[in-house]
C-alpha cells in the first residue's frame, strides 16, 4: 500500500492550499484520479478516508453442514477439490 494516514493528510493539505492534483500526484507517487477520489471523499465528508478496509472480494458465507460434508469426502477419499465436487454430488 502506498498512502498511509501521515499522506492522505498531507494530499488535504496541499489541496487545501491549492496546490494542483497532477503536482500532488508526482510528488506521492500516485495517480491523479486517487488525488481526485481522496479530494472528493474529503470533501463530501469532512473526514480522511480510512485506508486498508474491506479490502478484496467480500467473503461467501457457507453452511457448517456442507463444510462437515466437505471435510469427511477429503478424509475418505483424500482428493483435491475438483474431484471432491463429482464425488460429493454423487
Amino acid at each position: 500500500m502506498k498512502l498511509t494516514r501521515k499522506k492522505v493528510h498531507w494530499i488535504i493539505r496541499q489541496k487545501q492550499k491549492g496546490v494542483g492534483t497532477k503536482e500532488i500526484a508526482l510528488a506521492m507517487k500516485i495517480s491523479r484520479r486517487r488525488v481526485q477520489q481522496i479530494w472528493k471523499y474529503f470533501k463530501e465528508t469532512g473526514r480522511e478516508p480510512i485506508l486498508g478496509q474491506n479490502i478484496g472480494r467480500p467473503r461467501k458465507p457457507y453452511v457448517m453442514h456442507e463444510a462437515e460434508i466437505v471435510k469427511e469426502a477429503h478424509e475418505r477419499y483424500r482428493f483435491g477439490a475438483r474431484m471432491l465436487e463429482n464425488v460429493i454430488r454423487k
